[in-house]
């Protein structure tokens, strides 16, 4: 009797897992755009403040600088001040635009002569600092200090159809303690020829929505 009730009480657990796993997923991806804004504008506070201690040396703790933002933004409240909505990135990053930075990516990993990168070179690139007065593809999308951890991250969902940005042979997969890596130059070569194909049909599958 014992092992029913457990079993019961098993079942049950998975089902509220479950349902609250789905549900805190479904409200993740349909709320991405706010996560990235909000990713976004943690950067661009530590930013700041980094800025102003560069300028300044260790002029206030961080526990001060709160307290004051908290009290300035009740200012602004009282106010009525106008609200400038959101910052970036503005929307989701969608199928073009994943393409477009890949595209940037790899021209710049081919500038800079590397034939082969792992994920850990591709999250060091997404983690360069921006240089002073300028701003690149990664900063238009949100995507500086982001991290990928999985390769599934170099496809595309258009419609119902996962379009994949890579062919097989782009990647090497090794096992440890070998590194898996992308080949450059062929995988770029690859993109910039397919690159209208593979925009018209992402296109299409948005519009269809199959």
């Amino acid at each position: 009797m014992a092992k029913a009730t457990t079993s019961k009480i098993d079942v049950e657990s998975e089902k509220a897992l479950h349902d609250a796993a789905t549900a805190i997923a479904r409200l993740q991806w349909d709320n991405w755009d706010v996560i990235q804004q909000y990713q976004w504008m943690e950067r661009e506070k530590a930013r700041i403040v980094e800025a102003a201690r560069k300028r300044h040396g260790d002029f206030a703790t961080d526990q001060a600088i709160t307290h004051r933002v908290h009290a300035y933004v009740g200012q602004l409240s009282d106010l009525n001040a106008p609200r400038k909505v959101g910052g970036r990135p503005k929307q989701r990053m969608g199928p073009q635009q994943k393409l477009d930075v890949l595209l940037a990516m790899l021209r710049d990993f081919k500038r800079q002569k590397k034939d082969q990168v792992s994920l850990k070179d591709i999250n060091a690139w997404l983690g360069e600092p921006r240089k002073q007065g300028e701003e690149d593809i990664r900063d238009q999308y949100g995507l500086r200090n982001s991290k990928i951890t999985q390769t599934q991250w170099f496809a595309v969902k258009a419609g119902d159809e996962k379009i994949p940005l890579y062919q097989k042979q782009h990647y090497i997969t090794r096992n440890a303690p070998h590194v898996s890596h992308f080949v450059v130059n062929a995988w770029l070569k690859w993109l910039e020829q397919n690159e209208e194909k593979l925009s018209k049909k992402i296109a299409a599958k948005q519009r269809r929505g199959s």
